[in-house]
């Protein structure tokens, strides 16, 4: 489980990008697991618990680049070895991107507001779409783009939930396909039974 600070800090950024986007989110929430396989486990015991008004939603990044057509629960089983529980829907899984800074790549402007003074953007990858840019290319670029800076390098920890919240969701849906369909922000009650959503994310 993370800590419960950092667990709050998640909550509030994805609720203000979720707001900020127009949704209407009424009974969904997000909370956060920790590692992948923390998150599955969680995930499967949610699903085989919820109540009839509850809908248990997996969202977890790919971490890796994912071939075009590719099945989400294929994916994950090739990758993680994660098999798809009885009665569970492609619906169910989300993967996001390869990283949450992906996201990132697509507001610059909100990137220059947060680090200030000295933030190198062209350091950072100029992939397009920006969900084909790899994970290390994307952290190495913040840590590069941020060291003249007075924040001097990207700190996940500290960093990447305060930037989710000053993000653009008109921006990341523009540049990034998965985060516009299907995606995180276009899950509604009836696509999944007229139920609840309730995110379990790694």
């Amino acid at each position: 489980m993370p800590s419960k600070g950092l667990a709050v800090k998640m909550r509030q950024s994805f609720k203000l990008f979720i707001s900020s986007a127009g949704i209407d989110q009424g009974d969904f929430t997000v909370e956060r697991w920790g590692s992948r396989g923390q998150a599955f486990s969680a995930f499967i015991n949610a699903f085989n618990n919820r109540p009839s008004s509850v809908v248990p939603l997996l969202l977890v990044d790919s971490e890796d680049p994912i071939p075009v057509n590719t099945n989400p629960w294929d994916f994950v089983q090739k990758r993680d070895g994660w098999n798809r529980p009885e009665g569970v829907r492609d619906e169910h899984l989300h993967l996001m991107t390869q990283c949450m800074e992906t996201w990132f790549l697509a507001d610059m402007e909100a990137l220059e507001k947060f680090f200030g003074n000295g933030f190198h953007k062209d350091s950072l990858p100029k992939t397009q779409p920006i969900e084909d840019a790899y994970k290390t290319d994307i952290l190495n670029g913040l840590d590069s783009a941020a060291r003249n800076t007075t924040k001097q390098c990207y700190d996940k920890g500290d960093h990447s939930f305060a930037i989710l919240a000053m993000l653009d969701p008109v921006k990341v849906q523009e540049k990034s396909p998965w985060c516009k369909t299907p995606s995180l922000l276009t899950i509604s009650d009836d696509s999944l039974d007229n139920g609840i959503g309730t995110g379990v994310k790694n």
